[in-house]
């Protein structure tokens, strides 16, 4: 018996969000369209650019969200996204390609925006009928799994352990910084009574956490003490405290597990929500 949609689902939830890309890019380029990803700042948003010329000139902007299930893609998104036509010359779809699904509202503004919608059964379905079992064997194909073809997962040097989504984007924030120079991520999280906060990671492993209460920046202290880290920034403003600390190491010696494991503290601890409030961790030029 061959793979179901939900092995395929199960591979694909496997990967992380950088592989995830190029499996969306690969599966475009197997369905006959010239594919490129799109890297860090540039991108506005959009991870893949899929064009084809054969019977006439056509370009569809993907955004590739590798959720976990039951984090469902929110309507606030697919208004972002549809914009992307305005930014990009030439572009006859939109299409926002999940491992999760998409909320009700989500659906109802994509259908009045025509953005195209492909839930994480479809994929699955669209993989299995490219018969594309290959390219995901490909970024399955991992050296940190073990002989039973689970994960391995990262020594969390007794702190918390880092949810994959976390250490993805991190991940792809270093990434970016082999390519690009100076840069940091935005970690942007949705949570109710949050508004004014802003959590941001940089190249330097510097945390800044800005839009804090007195109470919130004394618990970020003492976290930065915990850490071992170092107090860079300690500053009052009318619209909130400002921390920002740092490990002191230089760029190339940063572990993405490391940096991921304080983001989840500082979620938690400071600002009081779980990462599962994470709607996306953005990478942007400084």
């Amino acid at each position: 018996m061959g793979p179901t949609p939900d092995d395929v689902l199960d591979d694909l939830h496997d990967i992380d969000a950088y592989d995830f890309e190029r499996v969306v890019a690969d599966l475009w380029r197997l369905r006959g369209w010239e594919t490129t990803i799109t890297t860090g700042s540039n991108d506005g948003g959009v991870d893949v650019v899929a064009e084809k010329d054969d019977p006439f000139p056509r370009k569809q902007l993907i955004q590739a969200k590798r959720y976990a299930r039951g984090n469902n893609v929110g309507s606030p998104d697919i208004q972002q996204y549809s914009s992307l036509k305005q930014q990009f010359g030439n572009v006859d779809t939109v299409v926002v390609v999940t491992t999760s699904d998409f909320t009700e509202r989500a659906r109802e503004v994509a259908a009045s925006l025509n953005v195209k919608l492909i839930a994480g059964d479809q994929l699955a379905s669209l993989l299995l009928d490219a018969d594309a079992r290959d390219i995901l064997d490909e970024y399955l194909d991992d050296p940190r799994r073990d002989e039973a073809g689970d994960a391995a997962q990262p020594d969390t040097g007794g702190g918390p352990a880092a949810p994959a989504d976390l250490i993805d984007g991190v991940r792809r924030l270093h990434r970016h910084l082999e390519n690009e120079g100076d840069a940091f991520a935005n970690v942007e999280f949705e949570h109710e009574g949050v508004t004014d906060a802003h959590y941001q990671i940089n190249m330097w492993d510097q945390h800044n956490l800005t839009g804090l209460s007195e109470a919130a920046a004394a618990a970020a202290e003492r976290l930065a003490d915990e850490y071992g880290h170092q107090i860079d920034v300690r500053e009052s403003y009318p619209a909130g405290e400002i921390v920002t600390f740092s490990s002191g190491r230089a760029p190339g010696d940063v572990d993405v597990e490391s940096v991921a494991r304080v983001a989840v503290d500082v979620l938690s601890t400071v600002y009081g929500v779980s990462v599962a409030d994470v709607r996306r961790i953005r990478v942007v030029d400084t």
